[in-house]
């Protein structure tokens, strides 16, 4: 657990990156962490913090794109094999 100053911050930035990622818009990521719509503006203002979002967004990206891939191999398996 992230302990020290600043700590809770940091918990806070990492709810806001996945309610970014899983909502698409500031409006419903701000209420669903429960903070106001000006902290997560300025938030995303900050370089750390939007280094983190892009981060996080590629490697979500890259996870969609293994899933997808994976899917796509299987279909086309079960496709040759009739």
């Amino acid at each position: 657990m992230i302990r020290g100053h600043g700590a809770k911050q940091r918990r806070l930035w990492w709810s806001a990156i996945k309610a970014l990622l899983s909502e698409g818009e500031t409006g419903a990521a701000d209420d669903k962490i429960g903070v106001s719509r000006g902290t997560l503006l300025r938030w995303l203002k900050d370089g750390d913090f939007r280094d983190s979002l892009e981060q996080a967004r590629e490697r979500f990206n890259r996870a969609a794109l293994d899933v997808l891939e994976k899917q796509f191999r299987e279909e086309a398996e079960a496709i040759a094999a009739h």
